[in-house]
């Protein structure tokens, strides 16, 4: 096949197809010869001149030393001569200059060219503009650098946080203890020396201890719930959700609850961090709908887009749309301790189970009429 072409092409044709593939490329090619003054330059290719800016007039003859600058590597210099010298191939990325002061990028392939004798007579100088590529390595470079700060920073804060954390489980919970203990003290053994106003104080200073210590209690819960690492397994639904109404109406005075429990499907997740979700939403189910006539809990599963998703509906309370999302934030409470009990972190907790699972949970409701508590768990 070669042979064939060979003899289609006259010399002359074989060199004028050569020189319009050359100087036709997308990368800049130069040929030096040995023979002249410091390797001077005797051909560039159209590419080349338009990748630096300059003209025939200004690069025939030179070397190519013109593109170095002040921000060229010397090092990758030196090993590009000591190839020249020694008339071996070099590949190298040098940072250039374009006539105009610009920077470049220069991915260089110097080729030594030997002639029939063994003789070097020239170098072919093939340069691929890389700028692009080398800014994003230096972005990629510099995010990476930010991201390892970052992770330090967050390091020292969760070391932080921990300390406080340890500061608020016994330096705060131990006079919390001292001031319900000595309320306690204080109503039984002087009783029959405080008057009705006193006595008020010291049962509302007993009940705001506990409040605070529960609150306490639940935060560090709360902050606990992103060190805790994930064991997954198949897990049925229907038999945790049975435990935990066990559990409610155990601890709960006067249950009177209707329960309308639908099955369940099995799914992949954390068995103990999925009861503290069920408990927390059918907990609260209770709870807000305790004042009804008739108070009822409904819990299910349905399907939306093919993903199966449970659900826990009241008739208690509910909400109004508008505040929906502050029902997951820390401490945020629609309803005042008087009107129901409870520290705000449930649903918070509740929200990060699900997002630790790769899940999503939300909310509809009715001000005055019901709420309905929904959440998917992938996979």
């Amino acid at each position: 096949m070669m042979s064939f072409i060979q003899k289609l092409l006259k010399p002359q044709d074989k060199l004028e197809v050569i020189k319009l593939a050359v100087d036709n490329s997308a990368e800049g090619v130069i040929v030096t010869d040995v023979k002249l003054f410091d390797g001077g330059i005797v051909f560039a290719n159209k590419a080349f001149y338009e990748l630096t800016g300059y003209s025939p007039e200004e690069v025939i003859g030179k070397n190519c030393r013109f593109l170095q600058g002040p921000g060229t590597n010397k090092e990758s210099i030196a090993e590009m001569r000591q190839c020249v010298k020694e008339g071996r191939r070099y590949y190298g990325e040098l940072l250039n200059y374009k006539k105009n002061g610009e920077e470049f990028w220069n991915a260089l392939t110097i080729m030594p060219i030997y002639n029939a004798a063994g003789e070097l007579t020239h170098f072919t100088g093939s340069q691929t503009n890389i700028t692009a590529r080398k800014k994003a390595e230096e972005e990629v470079q510099r995010l990476n650098t930010e991201l390892i700060k970052n992770i330090e920073q967050l390091q020292n804060a969760n070391k932080e946080l921990e300390t406080f954390s340890y500061t608020i489980s016994h330096d705060l919970q131990s006079p919390l203890r001292n001031m319900s203990a000595f309320s306690k003290i204080l109503l039984k053994d002087y009783n029959d020396k405080l008057d009705d106003k006193g006595k008020v104080y010291l049962t509302f200073i007993d009940s705001s201890a506990n409040r605070m210590s529960d609150l306490i209690h639940d935060l560090l819960a709360f902050a606990k719930l992103g060190k805790v690492n994930l064991n997954k397994k198949e897990v049925n639904m229907n038999e945790i959700v049975n435990v935990v109404l066990d559990e409610i109406k155990l601890t709960s005075a006067n249950f009177r609850t209707e329960i309308i429990l639908h099955p369940l499907t099995s799914v992949q997740c954390d068995p103990s961090l999925i009861k503290q979700v069920w408990v927390n939403l059918i907990g609260n189910a209770v709870k807000y709908s305790s004042k009804k006539e008739t108070p009822v809990v409904e819990i299910g599963i349905q399907h939306i887009n093919e993903q199966p998703v449970y659900y826990v509906k009241d008739n208690g309370d509910g909400f109004d749309m508008k505040h929906a999302e502050k029902l997951f934030a820390v401490f945020q409470r629609l309803h005042s301790t008087d009107e129901f009990e409870g520290t705000g972190v449930g649903l918070a907790m509740a929200e990060r189970i699900v997002a630790k699972h790769g899940g999503r949970i939300w909310a509809e409701g009715k001000k005055g009429k019901e709420a309905t508590f929904y959440f998917t768990l992938p996979g």
